[in-house]
């Protein structure tokens, strides 16, 4: 069998984990063991707060160290709470690094691919919070390295951290490698940067504004398996 890949790059959040449903899951609970009001416009309006800081992680302005911390502040300051922001910054992350909740598909994927491509992880996640739920979700049994942007010191789409993948992994054809994730601006950016393939894990069928083009483009994990190369599986 003639493959078209050697190895596999998966994004975390929002690929292999749903990363969704996590958040919202860790973020009432912090959210009402601090005493605050946890509906959805609430989520909604710490979710906009989160999602502008981790452009500036992108965008290489910020670390995720200063976010951990910084969403919460303007988040509590913009919903009028004097509540301590490094506490609940600190329950929050402690309660969403238990929640290994896969993406659908995505653990029948590893299984499928296991034993035919090498496969790791690139992700922007927050150090701990990234490795606990790579231990909890035994995905370590098909994924030989868990790369994380935090600890490498430079983040996607940085084509960068995608090079210190590539050597990690010890491999050295870019023709052979290719990035997997559900973010057009880190993950498929950044792959295409790096020179490697790229497949945009778009499960809603979003529209595609702007002006990065994935190779591929897939709404079920399952539809990978025909573009490395392993067909009928």
């Amino acid at each position: 069998m003639t493959l078209s890949y050697d190895l596999v790059l998966f994004d975390a959040d929002g690929t292999l984990w749903d990363y969704d449903a996590g958040e919202r899951r860790a973020l009432g609970e912090a959210l009402e063991h601090a005493g605050l009001p946890s509906d959805q416009d609430v989520i909604r309006r710490y979710r906009a707060i989160n999602a502008e800081l981790w452009a500036l992680i992108e965008r290489g302005v910020v670390s995720t160290e200063f976010v951990r911390v910084e969403r919460f502040r303007r988040f509590l300051a913009e919903i009028g709470s004097t509540v301590n922001a490094e506490r609940v910054a600190v329950d929050y992350l402690n309660r969403l690094a238990r929640q290994a909740i896969p993406m659908d598909g995505a653990a029948d994927l590893l299984k499928t691919l296991s034993g035919h491509v090498r496969m790791a992880i690139l992700t922007n996640g927050i150090s701990e919070v990234q490795r606990s739920r790579f231990a909890l979700s035994g995905y370590g049994a098909h994924i030989e390295q868990l790369i994380i942007s935090e600890e490498v010191g430079v983040a996607k789409p940085d084509p960068a951290i995608f090079a210190f993948a590539m050597s990690a992994m010890g491999c050295q054809d870019r023709r052979r490698v290719l990035m997997v994730g559900d973010s057009l601006t880190s993950d498929i950016r950044g792959g295409a940067a790096a020179d490697i393939a790229t497949c945009w894990f778009n499960p809603s069928a979003a529209p595609n504004t702007s002006d990065t083009v994935p190779d591929y483009e897939i709404r079920r994990l399952s539809e990978l398996c025909s573009i490395v190369g392993l067909s009928g599986h």
